[in-house]
């Protein structure tokens, strides 16, 4: 039982948080796209993609080189794409390889970490000391704190954010901004996870590798792993809170978008989307 228990918590630490934010900012993004359609919708989600687009591209590359894949070819961004995909990865690996299915997981996963290690820059920049109080929370739990500790922890970050913003105000507020775009590359996508079935087989059978060393060795040792393991999965959850808040104002924004423009229909502008969905 201690066993389960021990994998449990391997598995659900190292990457619940990451899926679980990962996915709901690929439902919110599918959204937003819905919402802004038309010409001078796409417009403005072209604006909205563009600066992530080469941090995904480059999260892929990252990912297809450690775990063995042969990168192709890449674009990190293409402006005036036929297609809509603003950048793309061409990758191959041999499918017997184990190292390579592996990568498959991750290969879903590191653009969203990537995101998250551009989002941790952008505190450090723009909202001075915000970080360090939340390493210092953590720090303080020594891997002992409940559940509820940590999600305390994490959740700590958003309203220290916006105090004290009297002091360099417009460098929070040009993070801020920062954050509304890099929320719209932090997705996981879902197609790419499926596509990395095997590989999440592998990472679970991986973890039960993992999780039986640790149970051979001393209890103090397991103890520094889990709190190691739950100083992650809190910092994973205290940057994707800011990334999820910025995601729904741009929703809500794509939102009244979409009202004005069925409202106020620009002229042509049915007509033009009549004449893309023939083509399609």
């Amino acid at each position: 039982m201690q066993f389960l228990i021990l994998l449990a918590q391997i598995l659900f630490l190292g990457t619940v948080p990451v899926l679980f934010f990962g996915l709901i900012l690929w439902l919110i993004r599918h959204m937003i796209i819905f919402l802004l359609g038309g010409p001078v919708g796409r417009k403005v989600q072209k604006f909205l993609f563009a600066c992530t687009a080469p941090v995904r591209a480059a999260g892929h590359v990252m990912a297809a080189v450690l775990f063995w894949h042969r990168v192709e070819r890449v674009r990190f961004l293409r402006w005036n794409a036929p297609d809509g995909e603003l950048a793309f990865v061409e990758h191959s690996y041999h499918p017997r390889n184990p190292v390579a299915l592996l990568g498959n997981f991750f290969y879903a996963l590191t653009p969203a970490f990537l995101s998250l290690a551009l989002t941790l820059a952008v505190f450090l920049l723009c909202f001075d000391g915000v970080t360090q109080g939340l390493v210092e929370t953590v720090s303080a739990l020594e891997g002992s704190g409940s559940f509820v500790d940590y999600a305390r922890a994490a959740w700590g970050l958003l309203p220290a954010m916006f105090s004290s913003m009297k002091e360099h105000a417009a460098l929070k507020i040009l993070g801020a901004l920062l954050l509304l775009l890099l929320s719209m590359g932090a997705f996981v996508s879902l197609r790419e996870l499926v596509d990395a079935f095997t590989g999440i087989l592998l990472y679970v059978g991986a973890a039960l590798l993992c999780c039986g060393v640790l149970f051979l060795l001393d209890a103090r040792v397991r103890r520094v792993a889990l709190g190691a393991l739950r100083a992650f999965a809190t910092g994973v959850t205290a940057l994707f809170l800011p990334l999820l808040l910025a995601a729904l104002a741009l929703l809500a924004f794509a939102a009244i978008f979409y009202l004005v423009r069925k409202l106020y229909a620009v002229p042509g502008e049915e007509d033009a989307e009549s004449e893309l969905a023939e083509k399609r």
